[in-house]
């Protein structure tokens, strides 16, 4: 940053850097946050200076996934974790030092992950929709949009994440256009939507 400051005023660095961070969707980033948070914590616990925090050595950082990572939580946990610090370090121009030492430390850790005891869930059968559906007023719009949701995450086996928003209603984000319904040459009736974004494909799919 030091460098840039010689050619370009401070307000274009700090533009140059935000930038970086829009490149991930928010509830991603925040996913990533997570890791940043957990590294910070575990650097004070250990009182690492600042100084080494970043850029963090591939020894510093394969002894917070010995320490944070091995028995307690899952390979694509420590990933995010990892994939946060190492776009914190980007966003802040430091060079990124994770390599295969620190690779061999996450599949190692992961393996010794205790498998979860939560037993699963009986699968949703259509019977369920076909019992939700009779309890149901259609003359409410609010039931008519909860029979709505479970048919689309049910038929298109999507994750209720990937239809449900978290904040306020955006009908520029939020809304599906050009619904139509049509059959297959086969027989098969099938209906499709355009979804203005997704959090792959933010503009549309």
């Amino acid at each position: 940053m030091n460098s840039l400051s010689d050619f370009f005023p401070p307000h274009l660095i700090v533009m140059s850097h935000h930038l970086l961070s829009k490149s991930i969707v928010p509830t991603t980033l925040s996913n990533y946050a997570s890791g940043l948070l957990r590294f910070t914590q575990f650097c004070d616990d250990y009182k690492i200076p600042k100084a080494f925090h970043m850029p963090a050595s591939e020894a510093l950082l394969t002894m917070f996934i010995t320490c944070r990572g091995t028995a307690s939580i899952s390979a694509s946990t420590m990933k995010h974790w990892l994939l946060g610090l190492e776009l914190w370090h980007k966003i802040n121009g430091a060079p990124w030092l994770g390599q295969s030492t620190l690779k061999r430390a996450v599949k190692a850790a992961s393996l010794l992950t205790p498998i979860s005891k939560r037993k699963c869930h009986e699968p949703v059968t259509i019977q369920h929709l076909e019992s939700l559906r009779k309890n149901l007023n259609f003359g409410d719009p609010f039931d008519v949009a909860v029979f709505t949701l479970t048919c689309l995450a049910f038929w298109s086996q999507a994750c209720l994440g990937e239809l449900l928003f978290e904040k306020d209603f955006d009908p520029t984000l939020h809304s599906c256009d050009n619904v139509c319904f049509s059959t297959t040459s086969s027989g098969r009736t099938y209906g499709k939507c355009w979804a203005p974004r997704t959090k792959t494909k933010p503009h549309g799919d």
